[in-house]
């Protein structure tokens, strides 16, 4: 009986360790795309999308998949943090023309 125990205790903290290193694995993933992302956007000269890819979002992403949890306050500080970072939408900015740009 307990060797039966123990073996079913080494098999849940595999599937846990597995786990784990899967949302590692994820985060690594995410924080590298979005960056490059942000990179490449910044280059063709779209700062603000450039700053919405590696900002607090990116935290965001990265932390739901390496903690496995998201605490409300951490979602009111990243929306909080963003909307400094990006005061006005991207649907209400204006283009010089003055026309509304094209999504």
């Amino acid at each position: 009986m307990a060797l039966l125990k123990a073996e079913m205790q080494e098999k849940k903290d595999r599937r846990k360790h597995i786990l784990q290193m899967a949302g590692l694995f994820s985060g690594l993933v995410t924080a590298t795309a979005l960056l490059v992302a942000a990179v490449i956007v910044g280059i063709a000269g779209e700062v603000g999308l450039a700053l919405a890819f590696c900002g607090p979002s990116m935290i965001t992403l990265v932390a739901i998949f390496v903690l496995r949890r998201l605490d409300s306050t951490n979602v009111k500080a990243a929306s909080m943090a963003q909307s400094t970072v990006l005061p006005v939408a991207p649907s209400q900015a204006v283009t010089e023309a003055g026309n509304a740009p094209l999504v």
